[in-house]
């Protein structure tokens, strides 16, 4: 993680305590660092305690906890999340949603409408800033004296006495809890669940307020999909399609049926990844079946980013799944027709899995062609597409390491992937797959110590996500590396594989 220099953060340190000592209050010095350093107001707000992200990033965590917003203590703010939040929207962060956010304000004991800025609302989505304008009035003091209403649920924590207060410690109290927020988005004295249940038993009342808090839950269960088992996530997700579906055969008007489509083709795009990612890749019908609807639902939408990225998926069942190239490189082709001018970051992507199935037809030429034309595809992507939230500086290195590998060229995969491997403490998903290849690219070049490492890798990501495809991957390194199976190491990682397979967390999922 990179720091400041010692001479910046001596600057800031006695800026802050200047401040401090002539009684300016956290926002004013917040106001002055991001003045001063030209920060955006979130990162304004932590550098205002002196907090390094890492520092940040735990107090997050703890006051999650102790709210009980993280009862299963999966810590899931990380320093790198946290500095894409901050970063937003130049960063590659999907969105900034207002959870998030009410989770920040209560951390810096601040509101949430002081940690956005201009550019930040311009690149928020419609139904974000509706529930942002919600809280906020919900926040706002009557014109006249109101009778007095029973608390909110989650209430918000006294201030501490000024002599006991920390400076480490917000200087007043929230104006808005993470608890309460979407009890005052959602109105008083109803919870998010009580209006869903609501909704279901009088779907005519549905409403925009109530649209917004459906889509939200599914971005929050596709947020969790990276480091989550699957089957934890199927249930709620089929829940909140199938509420979309019949609110959606109710809805009254033509611009809540048109939000309630879009809520489905997105709860339809998650249903599909993760049905398919629970069956360990081999449930093809069921994922082309949700995915078909959705990019059905973006075509009557007229929506290309929600009709292409239904065809990258689809296209990416096709290529890891069914192992079909011809089928991938069809999918592939309509997704870079749709998004063409729309998305350069889903026009990539698709470029990039066109030349993966080019590679698995064993056409070199075809391949880097296509690979170059991602390339600067995907360099042209800004954060104002918004799909941008789908790329990563990896994504490249990756999706070559893997079409060299099928191309019958070890070494170079193997000097792509370990590019492409994030070294992160809290890997995803699609680090397993990394991994995984790249054991395959040491077998193929026959060093079977280096791919027995890496298979221990791979199997380390795999035990705490569960991916499908990095299990299906374990499996297929652990056969590729039985001419070697008399070597202790990798007797130890395919023993290993079998030890992870009956474990307790697996058998449970």
């Amino acid at each position: 993680m990179s720091r400041p220099k010692a001479s910046l953060r001596a600057e800031q340190d006695d800026l802050r305590s200047r401040m401090r000592d002539r009684g300016r209050t956290h926002q004013e010095i917040a106001v002055e660092f991001a003045r001063r350093y030209r920060y955006r107001p979130r990162a304004a707000h932590r550098h205002a305690f002196g907090w390094t992200l890492t520092q940040a990033a735990d107090r997050i965590n703890a006051y999650a906890a102790e709210h009980g917003l993280d009862p299963a203590g999966k810590a899931p703010m990380s320093e790198p999340k946290l500095s894409e939040l901050e970063n937003f929207p130049r960063s590659r962060v999907r969105r900034l949603m207002p959870q998030t956010l009410a989770l920040l304000a209560g951390v810096y004991g601040t509101e949430v409408h002081a940690l956005l800025d201009l550019d930040d609302h311009d690149h928020l989505s419609p139904s974000d800033r509706l529930l942002l304008a919600s809280m906020g009035a919900s926040l706002r003091a009557p014109s006249t004296p109101a009778p007095p209403q029973p608390a909110l649920a989650g209430p918000l924590n006294p201030a501490p006495p000024a002599a006991d207060r920390s400076p480490d410690r917000p200087a007043h109290t929230p104006a808005l809890d993470p608890v309460t927020w979407p009890v005052q988005a959602a109105g008083p004295q109803e919870s998010v669940e009580e209006r869903l249940r609501h909704v279901r038993d009088q779907p005519r009342s549905v409403d925009l307020v109530t649209i917004a808090l459906l889509r939200q839950r599914v971005e929050d269960l596709d947020a969790r999909y990276d480091r989550t088992p699957p089957t934890e996530l199927l249930p709620e997700a089929g829940q909140m399609l199938t509420l979309a579906s019949f609110l959606r055969s109710q809805s009254p008007t033509m611009r809540l049926h048109r939000e309630l489509l879009t809520a489905e083709a997105e709860a339809a795009i998650l249903m599909g990844q993760l049905i398919w990612d629970a069956s360990q890749r081999r449930d093809h019908h069921q994922a082309h079946t949700y995915l078909g609807r959705a990019a059905a639902a973006g075509r009557e939408l007229r929506n290309p980013i929600l009709e292409g990225f239904a065809l990258l998926r689809s296209t990416i069942v096709a290529l890891y799944g069914e192992r079909d190239p011809q089928s991938a490189l069809d999918l592939a082709g309509r997704c870079m027709t749709v998004t063409a001018g729309s998305s350069d970051a889903l026009t990539g992507l698709a470029t990039l899995h066109a030349a993966e199935a080019y590679a698995m037809q064993r056409s070199t030429t075809g391949c880097e062609e296509l690979l170059g034309q991602a390339e600067h595809l995907l360099g042209s992507a800004t954060t104002a597409d918004e799909a941008s939230y789908l790329y990563s500086p990896s994504h490249i290195p990756r999706i070559a390491g893997s079409c060299y590998l099928a191309l019958g060229q070890p070494k170079k995969a193997e000097d792509l992937l370990t590019r492409a491997y994030s070294h992160s403490r809290n890997p995803a998903k699609a680090d397993a797959i990394v991994l995984g290849n790249l054991a395959l690219a040491h077998i193929r070049q026959r060093k079977p110590d280096e791919a027995a490492h890496a298979f221990h890798q791979a199997l380390d990501v795999v035990t705490r996500t569960w991916g499908g495809g990095g299990i299906t991957m374990a499996f297929t390194i652990s056969r590729e590396l039985r001419p070697w199976r008399h070597m202790p190491a990798v007797a130890d990682a395919c023993d290993r594989l079998l030890d992870v397979m009956a474990s307790p967390a697996h058998t449970a999922s």
